[in-house]
């Protein structure tokens, strides 16, 4: 089958188009791209200004996707983060995953050593380390200080220890005047995922599969495109530099239209998944990633029956929804 001459995938073609150093080039296109719509809502607890908060995190069993989450094993950090946005524009930035530092008034962590599944706001302290006073934090519980009208106020337990990546929950909270409690608890409820539609490759004629070569993993999946076209990924954000830092593939007994019923638990039923980090640039070979037990990536099994799911994934977004999800089927080279 010929090239295509642009790397692109084309419907019905086998993958045949070279970079310069021989590998097969998958350049990811909106066409291959699967579609989702989903709605995250936040939950407000009113509490007393000027006064010393208790998060507790203890009840928190499944996060906003259904996942399991055990309150001390799972969670590495909780940020405490004061947004330059109403609740109403936090949510919607939220669901668009655009929430970005530049939307930060000010942050605050706390690293519970997987120790805690509670702490005073006292316990807090600059992200990444280093000694809060106790009168800044304060200061942010102030409205004279901060307007709970043009402000939000978000304490996100996470696994990991960086601000924004591995966020298993989103609980909000305001100041109100009339409140004499000082405890926010965060529990499955805190948000909650209203609405999820899921359209996969092969289900949705305009959606079209990859086709590669049994066998082959000298496969590099590129994205640049995306990015200079100004594109748009599955959750309706611009694709930019530095988004995507993994690549996953894995293989699922499922149909695709199974699979979409089953979005949420991509990561619980598959029968083989490999993963590998972008260090830099806009593309990967499927050659470097791995399964957990640091087994390589040698190709689709054509002989195996099921769906091989590609997908460009970004860890320190705050919807953890991948930015590009695709089929991979054989065909003959």
């Amino acid at each position: 089958m010929p090239g295509t001459g642009s790397g692109f995938p084309v419907p019905g073609q086998c993958l045949s188009e070279m970079d310069g150093m021989g590998n097969l080039l998958l350049k990811a296109h909106e066409n291959n791209n699967y579609r989702v719509q989903s709605k995250l809502e936040v939950s407000v607890t009113p509490v007393k200004p000027n006064s010393e908060l208790l998060f507790d995190w203890s009840q928190l069993t499944t996060d906003f996707l259904q996942r399991q989450v055990d309150p001390l094993a799972t969670i590495d950090m909780v940020s405490l983060i004061v947004w330059n946005l109403t609740h109403e524009q936090m949510v919607e930035k939220l669901n668009k995953d655009e929430l970005s530092a530049q939307d930060v008034h000010s942050a605050a962590a706390l690293y519970t050593m997987k120790q805690k599944s509670s702490a005073s706001i006292f316990e807090f302290v600059v992200p990444g380390g280093g000694e809060l006073p106790r009168d800044e934090l304060m200061a942010r519980l102030d409205p004279m200080n901060i307007n709970p009208a043009m402000h939000t106020y978000t304490v996100m337990p996470a696994e990991g220890t960086y601000i924004g990546q591995g966020v298993r929950m989103v609980a909000a909270f305001r100041l109100d005047p009339n409140s004499t409690n000082q405890t926010v608890t965060i529990t499955p409820q805190s948000t909650q995922l209203t609405e999820l539609t899921v359209t996969l490759p092969e289900v949705a004629p305009e959606i079209a599969s990859v086709l590669v070569p049994a066998g082959q993993a000298n496969i590099v999946v590129d994205w640049q495109d995306m990015i200079d076209r100004k594109a748009l990924n599955a959750l309706g954000r611009l694709w930019a530099d530095r988004s995507v830092d993994q690549v996953m593939v894995a293989y699922y007994t499922q149909t695709p239209a199974e699979l979409a019923q089953q979005f949420l638990k991509l990561e619980e039923i598959h029968q083989g998944m490999w993963r590998g980090d972008v260090v830099a640039g806009a593309s990967l070979s499927l050659s470097q990633l791995k399964d957990a037990n640091g087994q390589p990536f040698t190709g689709i099994n054509a002989g195996m029956p099921g769906t091989w799911v590609l997908a460009l994934l970004c860890s320190t977004c705050a919807n953890p929804a991948p930015w590009y999800l695709t089929i991979l089927k054989p065909c003959a080279q």
